[in-house]
């Protein structure tokens, strides 16, 4: 009985399995037989794989700043811009303005885009102004500027 089960087993496995041409190019095709199980969870991991590496290349990255950031704390920025410009990512710098502080409109306008153009001074090198600064949200406490790196 053990030659019968084996020669099922056999069968069983030919079934479920794939033949894959190997080599066309010769006067004879060649084949390889392969189990299709393994051929589609291989495949399944390859696509994962590349909308993996599509979706990190792809990603804007944003960095926030509040209308009371010191000059430190703006040369620290833009080093983390630089540093993500530098791996390929677009960057989204913004200035967040919180209940706590009262500006108006205009003033609110003034402060953030001297912020901004601190961060655009130190990094102009290493980027490009895809967007200029610009009010983002309907309540006006966000404005917003976007980056991405210097083509060569």
């Amino acid at each position: 009985w053990g030659g019968v089960l084996l020669f099922v087993e056999t069968c069983v496995r030919l079934v479920l399995s794939v033949a894959i041409k190997v080599d066309a190019s010769g006067e004879v095709p060649v084949y390889r037989i392969a189990d299709a199980g393994k051929m589609e969870y291989s495949k399944q991991k390859r696509e994962r794989m590349m909308r993996k590496q599509v979706t990190k290349t792809s990603g804007m990255k944003d960095i926030r700043l509040s209308s009371s950031t010191q000059e430190h704390d703006i040369k620290v920025k833009s080093e983390q811009v630089e540093r993500l410009l530098a791996k390929g990512s677009r960057v989204k710098v913004f200035v967040q303005f919180k209940g706590g502080r009262r500006f108006s409109p205009q003033e609110r306008q003034e402060r953030a885009e001297e912020i901004l153009t601190a961060v655009w001074n130190q990094i102009s090198e290493a980027a490009e102004e895809n967007d200029r600064p610009a009010l983002e949200s309907e309540r006006g406490n966000r404005v917003a500027m976007a980056l991405s790196p210097k083509s060569q």
